[in-house]
C-alpha cells in the first residue's frame, strides 16, 4: 500500500530540517484556530501558522507524494499536529512511530 507521506517526524523533530530554512518552494501563512482537518497544502514548503489561539491540525493533503513540509509557529497560540485523528481521511492523517501528538511552540519546529 502507498502512503501519501509529506511529513516525517523522527523523535518527534523533522529529520534534517533547522530554522531558517530556505525553499524554493512558497511559503503560506495560515491564521487559523480551532481545528483543522484535511488542509489542501498545495504546492508549498513551509507553512507559517500565524495563529492567535490554540490550532490543531488533523490531517494534511499534500500536492504530490513524498513532498517535504516545514511547519512553523509565528503566532501566540500552540499548534498541535494530531496523530492518526479520525477527522481528517485516512491517507492525509499524520503519523508517528510513538507518541500520540507534537507540538509546534511559537517560532519552532515541533517537538514531542
Amino acid at each position: 500500500m502507498k502512503r501519501r507521506g509529506f511529513l516525517s517526524l523522527l523523535g518527534g523533530v523533522l529529520a534534517a530540517i533547522k530554522l531558517p530554512f530556505e525553499s524554493s518552494k512558497p511559503i503560506t501563512t495560515i491564521t487559523t484556530t480551532g481545528t483543522l482537518n484535511n488542509y489542501a497544502l498545495g504546492a508549498v514548503g513551509t507553512l507559517r501558522c500565524n495563529n492567535a489561539s490554540l490550532l490543531t491540525i488533523t490531517g494534511i493533503a499534500a500536492d504530490v507524494d513524498g513532498q517535504l513540509l516545514v511547519i512553523e509557529s509565528v503566532g501566540a497560540g500552540q499548534v498541535d499536529l494530531s496523530h492518526q485523528d479520525s477527522g481528517s481521511t485516512a491517507a492525509n492523517r499524520l503519523g508517528r512511530e510513538s507518541g500520540p501528538l507534537v507540538v509546534v511552540a511559537v517560532s519552532s519546529l515541533p517537538r514531542s
